[in-house]
């Protein structure tokens, strides 16, 4: 297995299209490449992505959104902070700072490798996430858990 440098693990994980489509009236269907927001999105799944017509101005908390890097590559991350905006994959200990105009769609839907589609909308455990992530302290982690534990039985 080779070693990563820290910039190769910071990097954020390409998706394989090269420009959103014209017509945002339907979902587009994406593979999922990478493991940074594990486990909810997963490299066998399929995301559907809504896009915008132009850059979007805003992002929900816990909102899982579509925008593009300066390297110009294509991430899917959690919004953390809207007002920023601020956006980390789960299963990732790196923020991404990006400016407001690179927000380009959001995930509404997954289609896990087997299995129906799911919808997804940003719910009370998304904003918690959100919430858990931006904190940076060491007990988020065993925080979440708790409440996985008590909330998701």
């Amino acid at each position: 297995m080779e070693a990563r440098s820290a910039d190769e693990k910071r990097r954020p994980e390409p998706l394989p299209i090269a420009a959103p489509p014209s017509s945002s009236l339907e979902l587009t269907w994406v593979p999922v490449e990478g493991t940074s927001m594990r486990p909810l999105l997963r490299p066998s799944d399929r995301i559907g992505v809504h896009w915008a017509s132009g850059p979007l101005t805003e992002a929900q908390l816990g909102e899982i959104i579509v925008a593009r890097s300066p390297d110009r590559t294509w991430i899917v991350h959690r919004c953390v902070a809207p007002e920023v905006p601020l956006l980390k994959g789960d299963a990732s200990q790196v923020f991404d700072r990006l400016p407001s105009h690179t927000i380009w769609g959001q995930v509404r839907a997954l289609q896990p490798k087997c299995g129906p589609p799911i919808k997804l909308t940003t719910g009370r455990l998304d904003r918690w996430i959100a919430r858990l992530s931006r904190a940076r302290l060491r007990r988020s982690t065993w925080l979440l858990a708790w409440f996985r534990s008590r909330w998701l039985r």
